[in-house]
């Protein structure tokens, strides 16, 4: 199931789906010659948060990707805003709010983002059920069992 419910303090507008999207930051506000790689693991048509490995700038500063998706065959430009960082499990997030972005590159990559969850769900569903409804002699059980 896709988490669809907002949590205490939840600013967020649009429903976010977690992934794993390769991305290289191109430009950041305040750093010449940038170019370092990323990854995106959540995203919705609002931002995203990024999973880095270099010190950030501040929240308000602009932030260029290119997103590669379908093993780097396909790829876009997207210009975004450092909301928030933070440390997590000792790495740091990034929360970036898109301000640009193509429509068509939105629509691709929230259509491949959502397919991957939907995936990710019908993989959840066969487990259990392997897990919880198959006996031991590979027969199996009806759910009420």
């Amino acid at each position: 199931m896709i988490n669809t419910e907002k949590t205490n303090g939840e600013k967020r507008g649009a429903l976010r789906f977690g992934c794993k999207i390769l991305a290289k930051v191109v430009r950041i506000d305040g750093m010449q010659n940038f170019v370092e790689r990323v990854k995106i693991i959540d995203f919705s048509q609002n931002g995203f948060r990024l999973r880095v490995n270099f010190v950030a700038p501040n929240p308000g500063a602009r932030i260029e990707l290119k997103l590669f998706l379908h093993k780097k065959q396909y790829n876009a430009t997207v210009i975004g805003e450092i909301i928030w960082r933070k440390y997590v499990d000792d790495q740091l997030e990034i929360g970036v709010k898109i301000i640009h972005i193509e429509n068509q590159a939105m629509g691709d990559i929230l259509s491949w983002v959502l397919a991957r969850s939907i995936e990710r769900q019908n993989r959840k569903k066969i487990l259990y059920y392997e897990v919880y409804h198959k006996g031991t002699n590979g027969t199996t059980y009806p759910s009420s069992y």
